[in-house]
This record gives C-alpha cells, structure tokens and sequence, in this order.
C-alpha cells in the first residue's frame, strides 16, 4: 500500500513536468505550491480518521494518547478550525463561491432572528434553503429533502423566527466551525479548487453531533446519494475571481 503513496522522486517530477520550460525560480513557486497542497492534504487525512475515531466512542484522551499529544492539544487542533483574529477560517472563506458566501450571510440572519447567541449547524443549513436555485438546495433536493421540508423540520426543533432579531454579529458555535471545516475536506475530496454550496450540504450531514445532520438523516439523506448529486450539479458553481 505504501508504494501507492508518493514519494519524494515522484513530487519533484512533478513539479519539473508542471512547466518544462520554465526557470528555476518558477519551478521553486510550483514546488512550495505543490507542498503546501500536500500539507494540506495530510492535515485533513488526519482529521478523517480523527472524526471516524470520534464516532465510534473514542474518547479525545485516547485520541491523544495513540497521536503522543495531549487532550487539550488533540481536541483543539481537530475539534473545530482555528479563526485568526479577524473571525475568518483559513482555507474556507478565501475558495467560497459567491453564493457559499450569501449562504453564510442568510444564516446570520437566520441566527439573529431565532435569538440565538451563535450560528450553529442548523442555522447554516436554513443558509442552504435560502439558496434554492444552487448546488447545495439542488442537490439535497434529489435526495427527497427540498428546502420547504428542511425548513418545517428546523422549525419543529428550534421553532419559528420572530420578527425582531438580534443586532450584534454572531460567531459561528463549534459544531458551525466543524461544518466549515468538514465542507473544505469534502471540497478537497472531490478534487475541487473551491469551496461551494454542495460542500457546505455534505458538511451539515457529516458533523453529526448537530441538529442539522439529525434533520436530513431523519428525512433519508445519505451522504453518498448526496455526494453523487453534487458531483453532477458542481458545475453550476465556480471558484471566485481573487
């Protein structure tokens, strides 16, 4: 199994075919491109199998204990992406679609009507149904679930919207964090250059420890149907201009 993983002779060869001709200052660029890629990579191959570990009943002071850190050290790098002072989370918002972001937007305001003191998971799947017309509503849509069933479901759990809300921005709660760091491993699992509606659905159905995975393992979604679905929908969404 191991000779399928790469090597070192086979990331400078690729590096060296990205540009044949180019000069050794641009086959430098490509090759801390092409690390920080792999970098990247592993991180969340980790954090996978860190989940899948998690889901099983393992505790985080076992989890720590098999990687040689401790507790605290293993649940704050896996538990929830770190947010730098400006409240953004590397690696996500910087590969969002326009329309991921308008999902972000509609479910601050989805919070903010409910009261709610943060964005929590089901807060960013009602972002999703607001969205109807892109990939994410689309395609949990195909999976029997259309925004208008979603929503009521949310509704009977958390209840209905009022017409004040509050004023103050919201910060996202753990498991809101862990749907947008579970939407950019999907995004790298699909081999996709950005971060898009469809990613943030499988990440709402993949962080089962919140209401929004609840709701759509209730209404029948699974996640290959819904990756499938999103794999032929992906289309319709393009990674911004920078």
């Amino acid at each position: 199994m191991r000779d399928t993983l790469p090597t070192l002779d086979t990331l400078i060869l690729h590096v060296q075919r990205l540009r044949p001709d180019g000069d050794a200052l641009q086959r430098l660029d490509d090759a801390l491109e092409t690390a920080t890629t792999v970098s990247g990579l592993t991180e969340h191959l980790v954090g996978h199998f860190v989940d899948e570990a998690r889901r099983t009943g393992t505790s985080w002071a076992e989890v720590g204990q098999h990687l040689g850190v401790s507790r605290q050290a293993v649940q704050k790098r896996y538990a929830a992406p770190e947010i730098d002072r400006g409240g953004k989370h590397p690696g996500y918002f910087d590969r969002m679609v326009p329309a991921g972001k308008h999902t972000i937007v509609i479910a601050q305001e989805q919070a903010r009507h409910r009261h709610a003191r943060r964005i929590d998971t089901e807060h960013l799947l009602l972002g999703l149904c607001g969205k109807p017309d892109a990939t994410g509503a689309l395609a949990l849509a195909r999976c029997d679930a259309p925004p208008d069933t979603i929503t009521a479901a949310i509704n009977g759990r958390i209840g209905l919207p009022s017409a004040e809300k509050e004023t103050e921005k919201l910060p996202f709660s753990p498991a809101g964090q862990r749907v947008l760091q579970h939407a950019l491993r999907e995004a790298l699992r699909l081999d996709h250059d950005y971060v898009g509606t469809g990613h943030l659905a499988l990440g709402c159905l993949t962080v089962t420890e919140g209401i929004a995975s609840e709701v759509l393992v209730n209404l029948g979604v699974t996640y290959d149907a819904l990756r499938d679905a999103i794999k032929d929908l992906s289309a319709t969404e393009h990674r911004p201009a920078s």
